[in-house]
Formats: structure tokens, sequence, C-alpha cells
């Protein structure tokens, strides 16, 4: 059992070398990479018209893609480095890697599709909506990060078509919309207008984010919808409004037969000052619902007639 034990000591510690060898040489190359790409972007910064093409047209797709993916390199520079990479048939190669039809590594799809987002290509939007509308979660968060990266009104409306076809998770769409900078207030009439009860909420709850006055009118209609999560969606936008003549529309809704539309309008007459609603809050501290208890309970805590006082010590 000698040279046996032996041997498969032998083994196993050459085993263990080999790993850190290979451990070491690879954290080597990322180092070196790591230390290249930093000249690179260095240069980059400062090449003037001319020279910043050159270096460019020496990189690879993976340096372009790291190049351009990170928030190290000015837009306007990042914009010309990718663009000299998709110069000639270079888009047309990048582009097929970004559908995935030359290769169904997401990371290099990804990767491809970064470079078209950063070209400002006009496939671009092509791209990501196809990636958003794969069964992929890696790609379709990937697309979403550089919808809003391109930040521009055709990606907004591609957003809200993919929220109301449900592609994706609604509330990572919404998300992403929300984030966004470009006028699109204008483009929740389609959320808003749906057949689908899940699209009208999240139309309502766009609305409430965006402060989207200008749906007030629809937001007033929505509180009469058939569905009790959009009501309750639709009542926290006319409060957050604030405008005197909904407080009616809203005193309406303490009657509602969902609880959560009825704690969800209490929390929104806080926005008005009618002198009825105190009278109502009272009412609401008996309703069968314990959410809609607590939110009136709040609201008259907050009241000054009815907060507790502490007496002085006498002197």
């Amino acid at each position: 059992m000698g040279p046996l034990l032996d041997a498969l000591l032998l083994t196993a510690v050459l085993g263990w070398v080999c790993l850190a060898t290979a451990a070491l040489l690879d954290r080597a190359r990322h180092d070196r990479r790591v230390s290249r790409m930093i000249a690179v972007r260095n240069r980059l910064r400062v090449a003037e018209d001319g020279e910043l093409e050159r270096i460019a047209g020496r990189l690879s797709l993976a340096d372009v893609g790291d190049l351009v993916s990170d928030d190290d390199l000015p837009g306007p520079i990042a914009e010309r480095v990718a663009q000299a990479l998709l110069a000639g048939k270079n888009q047309t190669r990048i582009v097929e890697m970004a559908k995935g039809r030359t290769t169904t590594h997401v990371l290099t799809r990804i990767r491809a599709a970064q470079i078209l987002v950063a070209a400002r290509a006009g496939t671009a939007h092509f791209v990501l909506d196809g990636m958003l509308r794969s069964t992929h979660r890696q790609l379709a968060t990937g697309a979403l990060r550089m919808l809003v990266r391109l930040n521009d009104r055709r990606s907004a409306r591609l957003l809200i078509r993919a929220l109301a076809d449900g592609v994706f998770a609604r509330s990572r769409i919404a998300a992403a919309f929300h984030a966004m900078s470009v006028e699109r207030v204008d483009m929740l009439g389609t959320l808003l207008r749906s057949d689908e009860a899940i699209v009208r909420y999240w139309g309502a709850r766009l609305a409430l984010f965006l402060g989207a006055t200008q749906w007030a009118d629809t937001m007033r209609g929505l509180v009469n919808d058939h569905n009790p999560l959009v009501r309750r969606a639709a009542v926290e936008v006319i409060g957050a409004l604030g405008e005197e003549r909904d407080v009616k529309v809203v005193i309406e809704l303490f009657d509602d037969p969902a609880p959560a539309v009825r704690a969800h309008a209490v929390r929104a007459s806080a926005a008005f000052s009618s002198p009825g609603l105190v009278a109502a809050w009272r009412r609401l501290r008996h309703d069968e619902a314990a959410v809609v208890r607590l939110a009136a309970s709040d609201l008259l805590a907050t009241q000054p007639a009815h907060q507790h006082h502490v007496a002085p010590l006498p002197a």
C-alpha cells in the first residue's frame, strides 16, 4: 500500500499544482488585458481626428465591447470607436452576432449589441427588440439597459409595446421607461386604453411616477374601471395631482367593494382639505378591513384636534 499511496498523493499534489498554475496564468492574462485596456482608453481620450480611427481599427470586437459598455470613455469618443469598428462589412457581421445567427453565446450577443448602440446604428432598435422579446432573461435585461442608454422616443415606444405585449417582466420594463428622460408621457395612452387590466394598471402607475397631468381626465374615468387593481392605481394618481375638484371622486371610493381600493382612496384623500373628510375618516376607523382602518387612523392622527396632548406638570 505504501508505493500506491505515495503515487496517489503525488498525483493529487501535481493536480493541485496544475490548477494553481492555471489560475495564476489566467490572472496574469486578465491583469495584462486590464492594463492594456486602460492604456487604450487613455490614448483614445487624447487622440486627434484620424488617429482615433486608426487605434479603433486595430481593436477586436471584445475590446470595443468592453470600451463602450462602461462609463470611463466619454460618449462621443465611444460612438466614434464603435462606428470605426462597424465600417465596411463589419456591421453586417456584428448585427448577425447580436441577433444570435452566428453565435449562441449570450455575452457575445450582448457585446455586439452594445457596439451597435454605442455607434447609434440604425439596426440597434431592431436588435434590442429581438433581445427583449427573447426567452432569455440575461438578453432581455441587457436590452432594457441599452434602451435606457439610447434614451430616445423610438426606444420609449419600443418599451411601451413590450410592456403591452408582456414579453418580459412588466415591472422591469416599466422601470426602464421611468428611467428615461426623453419626452414620452404622451405614449401612455397605448397602455391606458388597453383591453388588459394589468396593462391599464401599469399605464396608471407610470402616469403617477411621471406626474402626467395630461392624463388626469383618463384617471377620473379609470376610477370606475371594472378591475380593482386599476381603480387603486387611478385613485393614487388623482391624489398625487391634488385637484380639489376631485375630492368627491376620491370620497366615493371610500365605499368601493375592494378593501385595497378603499385604503388607497383614504391615503389619496390626504392631498385634499374638504371639511367632510375628517368625518369620513372617523367612519372608516370601523371598516371591516384592517388595512382601511389603519389608513383612516393614520390620517386622523395627523389632525391637531385628534392628537394626544400631555398636560404640563404643575409648577
